[in-house]
């Protein structure tokens, strides 16, 4: 995990969300997606916040669903979800995640959130389609929450700890971003850039 202080990343930042007029919250959860082999099961991706005080904060982690789910054991008929990239509006609340219910980051319906945008992906890691051929994007209540991995130490690989949440790799990162992020505000929205997005490029090459 990596506090950065920079101002022009910065105004990068709050310009993309400008540019899109998407709403600036005082804390704002956001990912830089990487490209790789979906079988690789590996946590390439880079999760974390920027707030209005200036902070950036990034630690590892993976925007995308694992092996575990999407080939071995996909628990929906139509295929493992997977976050689209972009921003999503006020999908999160505080709330408690999974059956150690440790409070997380979580989609919920009943509290009010945002749907969420997911493509499905089959066993063989391809997305689902529509009609005319096209990569299907689902909207709904789907449960994709911003959670941690293992309950001890950073692990390897992502292993069962993503069906398609946003989940961070150690979790003593993801500890201190709750400490930092919970009690700031009612919902929280999620704004995934993707490795090209020059906005944000330089953070997939900061050393964690």
């Amino acid at each position: 995990m990596k506090l950065i202080e920079d101002q022009s990343m910065m105004l990068r930042l709050m310009a993309a969300y400008v540019a899109g007029g998407y709403e600036i919250q005082p804390v704002n959860m956001f990912a830089v997606r990487n490209p790789n082999k979906l079988e690789d099961g590996i946590w390439n991706d880079r999760l974390g916040y920027w707030d209005e005080k200036g902070h950036i904060l990034i630690a590892r982690g993976t925007t995308d669903p694992s092996p575990y789910y999407i080939h071995y054991h996909p628990m929906n008929r139509a295929g493992t979800a997977m976050m689209v990239s972009g921003y999503q509006k006020n999908i999160w609340v505080e709330d408690r995640h999974g059956k150690s219910q440790y409070t997380a980051l979580c989609n919920r319906r009943w509290k009010r959130c945002g749907k969420q945008k997911v493509v499905r992906l089959d066993k063989n890691y391809q997305p689902v389609k529509n009609k005319s051929g096209g990569v299907r994007i689902f909207e709904g209540y789907f449960c994709c929450n911003f959670h941690r991995g293992d309950k001890f130490k950073p692990l390897p690989k992502i292993g069962p700890y993503s069906g398609g949440c946003q989940v961070i790799q150690d979790p003593h990162d993801f500890a201190a971003i709750m400490v930092d992020v919970i009690g700031k505000q009612k919902f929280y929205s999620y704004y995934m850039f993707e490795h090209w997005e020059s906005v944000i490029e330089e953070l997939l090459e900061v050393e964690l």
